[in-house]
């Protein structure tokens, strides 16, 4: 699920997300893989 996807979904913007994801991998709860492109 691309974070654009992940976005429309829970009905907040793509960079919230890129923001709370990055806090949360630097908090050690998540961590996010590359797919490559």
């Amino acid at each position: 699920m691309t974070r654009k996807d992940l976005a429309s979904y829970i009905g907040t913007t793509p960079e919230t997300i890129s923001r709370k994801l990055g806090e949360f991998e630097e908090a050690g709860w998540i961590r996010q893989v590359s797919r490559g492109r």
